[in-house]
C-alpha cells in the first residue's frame, strides 16, 4: 500500500467491529494514525489497537458511548490529545434493535436515536468545534447501512 495518508489522523466511531474495523485496516494501510473508539469490548479493541502499532502504526482505543454527549466529546479531545490534530472523522457506530414495530419499546427506539442520529450530531460538532478552534479544515464521512 502507499503512504498517502502519511501524517493524518483519523477517528472512527465503532471501529471495533465490522465495517468500522475494515476501514480501520485500510487507513492504517495507507500510513494514517487512527483512533477507534468502542463501547465495551476493551480486551478485543486493546488487542486491535497493538496489532496497529506492532505494524508500526500510530493507534489508540478510547471508550466512549456515542449516545452520550460527553462521551463524544471526549472521544475527539482524547483523539487529538494522543494522536494530533483529527483530519478526518468518520462517523459508523451504529445499532438496531431487531424486533416487530409493534413490539418496539420507548427504550428501544431512544437507543437507535440516541446512538445513529444524537451521536453522530454531536460528535460531528465536536470535530467542528475543535477545527474552528484550530482554524484548519477536516472531512467528515458518514456511514450507514440497510440495517
Amino acid at each position: 500500500m502507499s503512504n498517502r495518508l502519511q501524517g493524518k489522523v483519523v477517528a472512527i466511531t465503532g471501529g471495533n467491529q465490522g465495517i468500522g474495523l475494515g476501514i480501520a485496516q485500510r487507513f492504517v494501510q495507507e500510513g494514517a494514525a487512527v483512533s477507534i473508539c468502542y463501547l465495551s469490548d476493551k480486551p478485543g479493541t486493546e488487542a486491535i489497537i497493538q496489532g496497529f502499532r506492532d505494524g508500526g502504526a500510530k493507534a489508540a482505543a478510547i471508550q466512549a458511548d456515542v449516545s452520550k454527549l460527553a462521551d463524544g466529546q471526549r472521544f475527539v479531545e482524547e483523539t487529538a490529545n494522543q494522536l494530533g490534530e483529527i483530519d478526518i472523522l468518520i462517523n459508523n457506530a451504529g445499532v438496531e434493535r431487531r424486533a416487530n414495530f409493534w413490539e418496539v419499546t420507548e427504550a428501544d427506539y431512544d437507543f437507535v436515536l440516541n446512538v445513529n442520529l444524537k451521536g453522530l450530531f454531536f460528535i460531528t460538532q465536536a470535530f467542528v468545534k475543535h477545527h474552528m478552534k484550530a482554524k484548519a479544515g477536516g472531512k467528515i464521512i458518514n456511514i450507514s447501512s440497510v440495517h
